[in-house]
C-alpha cells in the first residue's frame, strides 16, 4: 500500500509538473506572437514572386552548326537533343519570308536550314527580303541530315533599348556678362524702281502630235527546263499541288521537295527510300535542268566526301534570278549533289556552288 501511494503521488506530480509547462509555453508564445487571447491572429502578407529572366546562352549560329559537324553518331544525337529548348541571341539576315510568316534565314549552304516561327503581323510588317534581323528565340528542334536544320520559336522581337541612366552635369553658377547695346545705323533711303512696260508675248499654235500605234504585247515562251528555274505554275501543272513543309513544298507523297522563289524553283530535290546508283541518279536529275546547261566538273567536296558534285552552268539560267541566289559564284552557276546511300538516297540541284 505504501508503495502504490507513492507511486500515484509520484504520477499526480508528474502531471501538475506537466500542466504548468503548458501554461507557461502557452503564455510565453502568446507574448512572443503579439496578440492577446481572444483577438485575432494577424494575416501574414504573401512576398509576390518575381518571375525569373530567361538565360541566353552565348552561342552563335555558326558556333551551333560547327559544333554539331564536329561530332557523329549518339553524341551528336545527344548534343541536338541537349540544346533544344536553349534561348540564343542571334542577328541574321532574312533569306525569305512565306505567306504563313515563317521567317528563313541564311545560314550558309542550300543544305542547312535555319526558321524562325512566332512573329506577329506587326512584326512582319517591317521586315522583307535581305534585312538583317536581330532577336531572341528558344531552339525549338535540331536534326542533321544532309545538311543542318534549325527551327527557332517564341521569339522577342523586337529587343527592349536599355534605357541609359542620365549623368547629371555639375551645377555651376555663372555670373551673366552683360554686353553693350549696339549704336542703331540709320537705314539707307531706298530708290524707287524705275516702272518697266510689259512686252506683248506672241501665243504659238500648237499642232498636235499622233499618238503612236502601240504593237501588242508577245507571249513569253516557256522556259526550257523541267525543273531548276521553272515557275511554279507550270511546275505544279506537272506534279499537282504541294504540301507545306519547312523546306518549301513537297510533291508526290515526298518524291519531290521545291523551294521557290519569286515563284521559281531554286533548289529542287529528289528522294528515294533506298540505295541508287550514281549513274541511275545522273540519268534523274539531268531531266530536271536547263535544255542549255553545260557541264564543267565533278567532285567531292573536302569536307563532305560522302557527296559527289556536278557542277553546270546556264546562260539561261543567268537571268532567271538576281545575284543574291548564286551565293558567290557566277551567275547561271548550278550543282547537283548526290547524296547516295543504302537506307536512304537524294539528289540536290541548286544555283551557285555551295554543296
Amino acid at each position: 500500500m505504501r508503495r502504490a501511494g507513492q507511486r500515484r503521488r509520484r504520477l499526480r506530480g508528474t502531471q501538475t509538473l506537466v500542466t504548468v509547462l503548458v501554461h507557461l509555453i502557452a503564455g510565453v508564445l502568446a507574448t512572443g506572437c503579439g496578440y492577446r487571447s481572444g483577438e485575432p491572429r494577424p494575416t501574414a502578407t504573401a512576398t509576390p514572386t518575381a518571375t525569373p529572366t530567361p538565360t541566353v546562352y552565348p552561342m552563335s549560329y555558326d558556333r551551333l552548326r560547327e559544333n554539331v559537324r564536329s561530332q557523329s553518331g549518339d553524341a551528336r544525337d545527344e548534343y541536338m537533343a541537349r540544346v533544344a529548348e536553349r534561348r540564343v541571341h542571334w542577328d541574321m539576315e532574312i533569306a525569305r519570308i512565306d505567306d504563313d510568316g515563317r521567317v528563313y534565314l541564311k545560314c550558309g549552304g542550300l543544305l542547312n536550314t535555319c526558321y524562325l516561327d512566332g512573329l506577329t503581323a506587326s512584326d512582319l510588317d517591317g521586315l522583307g527580303d535581305g534585312e538583317r534581323l536581330e532577336f531572341e528565340a528558344y531552339i525549338a528542334e535540331v536534326e542533321r541530315a544532309l545538311g543542318l536544320r534549325v527551327a527557332l520559336d517564341r521569339p522577342l522581337y523586337p529587343l527592349p533599348t536599355p534605357t541609359p541612366t542620365p549623368t547629371l552635369p555639375p551645377t555651376a553658377t555663372t555670373t551673366p556678362t552683360l554686353s553693350p547695346t549696339p549704336s542703331l545705323t540709320p537705314s539707307p533711303t531706298l530708290t524707287p524702281s524705275p516702272t518697266v512696260t510689259p512686252t506683248a508675248t506672241m501665243t504659238p499654235t500648237i499642232t498636235p502630235t499622233p499618238s503612236p500605234t502601240v504593237p501588242p504585247t508577245p507571249t513569253t515562251a516557256p522556259y526550257g527546263s523541267r525543273g531548276l528555274g521553272q515557275t511554279r505554275t507550270v511546275w505544279e501543272e506537272a506534279h499537282g499541288r504541294g504540301v507545306k513543309n519547312f523546306a518549301g513544298y513537297s510533291y508526290e507523297d515526298d518524291g519531290y521537295w521545291v523551294t521557290f522563289v519569286d515563284d521559281k524553283i531554286l533548289q529542287l530535290e529528289i528522294l528515294w527510300p533506298g540505295g541508287v546508283s550514281l549513274q541511275d541518279a545522273r540519268a534523274v536529275a539531268r531531266r530536271f535542268i536547263p535544255d542549255d546547261s553545260v557541264h564543267l566538273e565533278t567532285y567531292v567536296p573536302a569536307d563532305a566526301d560522302y557527296l559527289t558534285v556536278d557542277l553546270y552552268r546556264s546562260a539561261s539560267l543567268a537571268e532567271r534570278f538576281d545575284n543574291n541566289w548564286w551565293f558567290g559564284s557566277a551567275p547561271g552557276t548550278f550543282i547537283i549533289d548526290y547524296g547516295l546511300f543504302d537506307d536512304g538516297s537524294s539528289v540536290i540541284i541548286a544555283t551557285g556552288n555551295n554543296p
